[in-house]
């Protein structure tokens, strides 16, 4: 007999669980109208499945690409418990389980998914080419690259969400698109660990506000009008407004 063996590496089978669980927060009311249906809900888990991993996918593509240029191989890694420890806020006998996980669970089934967090996991350097990294300035990664790879992720959400509200009028699935993606930009540019926020955050304080109210008004404003152009220019105002106070109220 010829036995197959079949093996999914860490970040494949971390960005698997990451978009079943998005997809089941997402999909939480979807199992019929009136009565309970599941057909009906299965198929919603599985496409919120599918339009997760393929919008995570996306996002990934452009910060792998980005990192490679500067000598940096990244991984998609869950949010787990032990990051905090890495910032010094608990000791080694804490348990590591993948908060951001249970922390979406928690919220799905106590507000019965009326509400749903989604902030699950990142990326995570898993290697650093030195001998690719010759000729720039510094030998070592520095915050500020870091910082660009998370904003790399963070426009991929956004612009995924843009293109898929224009395309809302073609297919009712593009709702589905631009409604994951939206939410998706809105909660990793949260300063948790592991997430794209935190690696903004923590280089630069200024540019953090700026893409932090920009992708979270642009995100909601995507999803209530349903139009593109608008949204977008709002938000970018806004975002240059509070900006501008905030970089006059911290160095006057």
């Amino acid at each position: 007999m010829i036995k197959i063996k079949f093996e999914l590496n860490q970040e494949t089978k971390y960005l698997l669980i990451a978009s079943f669980f998005i997809g089941f927060a997402i999909s939480f009311n979807q199992w019929g109208d009136k009565t309970f249906n599941l057909l009906t809900g299965l198929f919603n888990l599985f496409k919120a499945f599918i339009i997760s991993l393929f919008i995570l996918l996306i996002s990934l593509y452009f910060q792998k690409k980005f990192a490679e240029k500067h000598g940096i191989k990244i991984e998609y890694n869950l949010w787990f418990l032990n990051d905090f420890r890495k910032k010094g806020f608990h000791t080694k006998k804490f348990p590591t389980f993948p908060l951001g996980i249970i922390l979406l669970i928690f919220v799905t089934l106590f507000t019965t998914g009326r509400l749903f967090f989604l902030a699950v996991g990142g990326f995570a350097i898993k290697q650093i080419n030195k001998s690719a990294r010759l000729q720039k300035k510094f030998k070592d990664l520095t915050q500020k690259e870091i910082s660009q790879i998370a904003l790399r992720g963070q426009l991929a959400f956004l612009i995924i969400t843009i293109i898929s509200t224009l395309l809302i009028p073609l297919h009712l699935v593009f709702t589905e698109i631009a409604k994951i993606s939206a939410w998706l930009a809105i909660f990793n540019i949260l300063p948790f660990p592991n997430l794209n926020g935190a690696k903004m955050f923590f280089y630069e304080r200024l540019q953090y506000v700026f893409w932090l109210i920009l992708i979270v008004t642009a995100s909601l404003l995507l999803l209530l009008t349903k139009t593109a152009i608008t949204p977008i220019i709002i938000a970018l105002v806004f975002a240059l407004a509070i900006t501008i106070y905030y970089a006059y109220i911290r160095f006057s």
